[in-house]
């Protein structure tokens, strides 16, 4: 968004893929443990150009990496828990008006939390399906456009993503 940051949100769309890694610790019923993961955008981008104005925003998701810390319940050889942790996003977004293109590429912090229901089906084998949200810090960029004397840009960089799983016990 831009000077008013309420008259559009942009979220990419699209499919992603990754690993992860991580440890469950179980005592009685609940489980405790922690996932480390790296999630790379693969056609998550967006571009959308306003009809009869001189605006145009794009915006392209590259990777998230984040460290996340987990808590649940397990239920026989199901497991359903919440994380939440730091994360670390790489995006490129960029905002065409008025004859001036502003870009935004880079690495900005941010966390992610969730929700995840893990089934063991076989002894090493897991399936998983997990739900998070990564929200990553807003980044203001200032640039200057004569017709205006003065412009700023906000980008607010938020990835939802859903994605199935099947895990290797060692």
């Amino acid at each position: 968004c831009w000077t008013d940051c309420s008259a559009y949100t942009q979220r990419p769309t699209g499919t992603a893929y990754g690993i992860q890694a991580g440890q469950n610790f179980a005592s009685g019923s609940l489980l405790f443990g922690y996932q480390v993961d790296f999630t790379r955008g693969a056609g998550l981008d967006e571009k959308v150009n306003y009809d009869g104005t001189s605006y145009a925003a794009s915006s392209k998701f590259d990777y998230a990496f984040s460290l996340r810390g987990k808590v649940g319940l397990l239920v026989n050889d199901t497991a359903l828990s919440l994380t939440y942790g730091p994360a670390w996003g790489k995006f490129e977004s960029s905002l065409y008006e008025s004859g001036s293109t502003n870009t935004l590429d880079g690495r900005v912090p941010g966390y992610v939390y969730g929700i995840s229901v893990e089934h063991a089906f076989q002894k090493n084998l897991i399936l998983s399906a997990d739900f998070s949200s990564y929200t990553f810090r807003d980044v203001k960029e200032y640039w200057y456009d004569p017709t205006i004397n003065s412009q700023f840009s906000r980008y607010q960089n938020s990835v939802d993503t859903a994605r199935i799983a099947l895990n290797y016990k060692f």
